[in-house]
């Protein structure tokens, strides 16, 4: 899916939708999260990332 805008964003996020959002490749995503740079948590061999997380990375406030 394309987002037009942040809100459309969803809540949690895998790490190909990070990619989009952040418009990186998915190996800089990856390396975002191994580097702790960008919150996330691991559940099984797979990483989640917050919208809220994103918006820190980015230095945005999330009110």
């Amino acid at each position: 899916m394309d987002y037009t805008d942040f809100s459309q964003v969803p809540i949690i996020m895998n790490v190909t939708q990070l990619a989009k959002v952040l418009d990186i490749s998915k190996n800089t995503a990856y390396s975002l999260i191994h580097s702790n740079r960008i919150e996330a948590v691991e559940i099984g061999h797979q990483y989640r990332v917050s919208k809220e997380a994103v918006l820190k990375f980015l230095g945005v406030s999330a009110a």
